[in-house]
């Protein structure tokens, strides 16, 4: 049986925990942030893409502090 890798996706995004999920959607959202830096750029607007970076700079940091308080939670179990 051949399952499409968008299936796949869809089957392991419902198997994943909720923190799998998080770190997921939050990593989607930075890639996207990403791209609109790129288009940004390309079209000369670096201060539009300054703004962006540092919005995506500042939910990765929130990310990463998720992730610290996560792992401390299971450490300490």
């Amino acid at each position: 049986m051949i399952v499409s890798n968008h299936r796949r996706d869809e089957t392991i995004d419902s198997a994943a925990s909720p923190l799998d999920q998080l770190v997921q959607k939050r990593l989607d959202i930075a890639r996207l942030g990403l791209t609109e830096v790129r288009s940004r750029l390309d079209a000369g607007l670096e201060f539009d893409a300054e703004i962006i970076l540092r919005k995506v700079d500042e939910d990765l940091h929130m990310l990463q502090r998720r992730l610290r308080r996560e792992v401390a939670k299971a450490v300490s179990v």
